[in-house]
């Protein structure tokens, strides 16, 4: 089996603030892979199922300006079979999938 592209994922939470956002990316950019992996959820990004404007501007900010490719990875705990929280489990999937799908319109 031959890898094609090797990710690396941002692993650390951001939901205080992003300052250090920037120099962990500066960091998985040196180390040379091909795509970092973010979590909309460890960027504070996803609030109530939806998508936060003012939190999500200065992340978009941070990723735009370290000019990496990025995948996203949606939330380990999202469950679509909680009937008990469907509504709020479809719009945190739902919230991950717009924030990569804007990912690629941002620029």
């Amino acid at each position: 089996m031959a890898f094609r592209s090797v990710g690396i994922n941002v692993p650390r939470l951001y939901l205080e603030d992003v300052s250090g956002l920037a120099d962990d990316l500066e960091s998985l950019k040196i180390a040379g892979p091909d795509f970092a992996e973010v979590w909309p959820h460890h960027l504070g990004v996803i609030l109530g199922g939806s998508l936060d404007a003012e939190r999500l501007r200065p992340v978009r900010e941070l990723l735009l300006k370290t000019d990496l490719a990025y995948t996203v990875h949606a939330p380990l705990e999202v469950n679509l079979m909680d009937l008990t929280a469907h509504d709020v489990q479809r719009d945190v999937l739902k919230a991950s999938i717009w924030f990569a799908r804007d990912s690629r319109v941002w620029d």
